[in-house]
């Protein structure tokens, strides 16, 4: 890949991340470190999208519906929280119905789990033509989350929804648990999946607590919801999207390298084979940047 591609993709993946903190700063007046707090804790979805994004363009795995989702999150449910806290005044938060920016970061949240799920169902193990079902079944959960948000919101829509995207995968794996055990013993990551599954935990105790404990009344919401909510969330989307990656250049130890690793130039020295008297002498000199890990 490039250096200009490279440089565009940064540059893509980072405007979410620019328009916020811009809206952020546009109004520093009228906000506190708690509206900070719930706004910028929605930066951790770039890890899970640069990770999708990553194998993406290096055409290991086709990641794009899993990056969209993990992408939007960073606008739906940061332009929610900061438009909720300053009633929605202001150019940006009147752009929108009030409403709709709920709308918008609850179907998003929910959406970003059946990324998850649909990842780690692993329909290639099965299906020809997993990625025309899988598109199919984005669809299908895209139009049952929005209609349950839009039409039916309560408290209990996480537990419909994650019944109608958790019953179809469980069908799908149970008919073919051999092949699926198989391949998940080939590829399947223990130490990410375990620690994703950690933070998993945490999010939905914080969420139940939130929700059913009718926690967001109370004045320490901000950072129950920030920090044990947001952050947990996201992080534990990159972990499990990496648990069961059958890959080659692994996201995760690409980083790692690039952490670790510097570039230093050295000298390489060599000497032409003569073709003549006159190039018996010849020596070349030529400067070769090295990674070294």
């Amino acid at each position: 890949m490039t250096i200009s591609k490279k440089i565009l993709i940064f540059v893509i993946l980072v405007i979410p991340i620019i328009v916020m903190s811009t809206e952020l700063y546009i109004y520093k007046d009228i906000i506190d470190y708690k509206i900070i707090s719930l706004v910028v804790t929605n930066f951790f979805g770039l890890l899970p999208a640069t990770l999708c994004a990553y194998y993406t363009f290096i055409n290991q795995q086709n990641m794009i519906l899993e990056f969209m989702p993990f992408y939007g999150i960073i606008f739906t449910s940061g332009s929610y929280h900061l438009c909720d806290q300053i009633q929605y005044t202001g150019s940006y938060c009147t752009i929108l119905n009030p409403p709709y920016y709920m709308y918008l970061d609850f179907i998003n949240s929910f959406f970003c789990i059946t990324t998850v799920i649909l990842y780690l169902t692993k329909l290639e193990y099965v299906f020809e033509n997993h990625f025309r079902i899988k598109i199919i079944m984005y669809l299908t959960h895209f139009i049952i989350i929005f209609y349950l948000v839009i039409y039916t919101s309560n408290k209990f829509l996480p537990v419909y929804y994650t019944s109608s995207t958790m019953i179809p995968f469980l069908l799908v794996v149970a008919k073919h648990k051999t092949k699926y055990a198989e391949q998940y013993y080939k590829n399947y990551k223990s130490i990410y999946f375990a620690i994703g599954v950690v933070f998993v935990t945490i999010a939905f105790v914080a969420y139940v607590c939130t929700v059913y404990k009718k926690y967001e009344q109370e004045k320490d919401y901000w950072w129950l919801h920030s920090f044990l909510w947001h952050t947990p969330a996201l992080l534990s989307g990159a972990f499990l999207l990496e648990s069961l990656t059958d890959i080659k250049k692994s996201f995760f130890g690409k980083c790692f390298q690039i952490i670790t690793c510097n570039y230093f130039t050295s000298s390489v020295i060599y000497t032409c084979i003569p073709t003549s008297d006159d190039d018996k002498n010849d020596i070349n000199i030529e400067l070769a940047n090295e990674l070294v890990c």
